[in-house]
């Protein structure tokens, strides 16, 4: 019997949670300040301190993304995700 190739599951499941992880980031930084959801009404520190914060996000799901990876180049060898 041969192993069923998730790979693709996974890193739908992994795209998945990274936009809700954005979404949900950028909903309670907004929400927590009682902002427009509009950036363009937000001041200059607002739209910093909020970049700063999806800054340290995306740096994450950077290190999550490349664990994944390794996972998928180790677990399904010669597919697509062995190409950089």
């Amino acid at each position: 019997m041969t192993e069923q190739d998730d790979s693709a599951r996974l890193a739908h499941e992994f795209l998945r949670a990274r936009s809700k992880a954005s979404g949900d980031q950028f909903e309670n930084f907004y929400r927590s300040r009682n902002l427009d959801m509009d950036e363009r009404y937000w001041t200059a520190e607002q739209r910093a301190e909020f970049k700063q914060e999806a800054d340290k996000l995306t740096a994450e799901w950077k290190v999550k993304q490349e664990e994944l990876l390794a996972t998928l180049r180790a677990e399904y060898p010669g597919g697509e995700w062995t190409r950089d």
